[in-house]
């Protein structure tokens, strides 16, 4: 008998690990795509993609990331990207190396930036014509918002798979120190949806 409330005690403590964030990631309808110019150039010389991300904690415990990272199809290249947390409808720019914190079983939004160089000898200047006339009109001078991904999507099809294609996003979320070694973290690779 002892040895059966042992056994049943060991399991129940092992299977009441806290569990991993689930990360949901969508295709933004409401920010916009960016286009960044070269004010010397007179250029645009990379676009930026939004993608909205929902980070549920269905665990017992507090959960947090301290990094993230865009991964490029095309090479092993990755980048930071830019994130912001979406707060009552307001973008806060979240840093790198601080924790974000997700409390126990709820989800916090972000919005995820990606920079995608444009090679200038596949999208010469003539292929965003109507974006120069645009940028002159606005006054803007570093960048230009160019409707929502579907929207950029639906003019530029061929574009957006170029850039796009198997590209994901990856998130660390560390163990808490009492269940693993310090510094010693878990991580979560999701692909990009356009």
């Amino acid at each position: 008998m002892k040895k059966y409330i042992i056994l049943t005690t060991l399991t129940l403590l092992i299977s009441c690990k806290a569990k991993t964030p689930i990360v949901k990631l969508t295709t933004s309808n409401k920010y916009e795509v960016v286009l960044i110019t070269d004010e010397k150039l007179k250029n645009f010389w990379a676009i930026s993609f939004p993608f909205e991300i929902e980070i549920t904690n269905d665990s017992y415990k507090d959960k947090g990331f301290t990094y993230y990272k865009y991964y490029y199809s095309r090479s092993s290249k990755y980048n930071r990207g830019i994130l912001y947390l979406i707060d009552k409808n307001k973008l806060i720019k979240q840093g790198i190396g601080q924790i974000k914190k997700i409390g126990v079983y709820s989800k916090k939004k972000y919005v995820m930036y990606s920079k995608h160089i444009i090679d200038t000898l596949k999208y010469p200047r003539s292929f965003f014509k109507e974006y120069y006339q645009k940028l002159k009109e606005s006054g803007l001078k570093d960048s230009l918002p160019v409707g929502t991904l579907a929207e950029f999507k639906k003019k530029h099809p061929k574009m957006v798979a170029h850039l796009l294609k198997k590209d994901s996003i990856y998130f660390r979320f560390p163990f808490p120190k009492r269940d693993k070694v310090k510094g010693y973290s878990e991580g979560v690779k999701v692909p990009v949806v356009y």
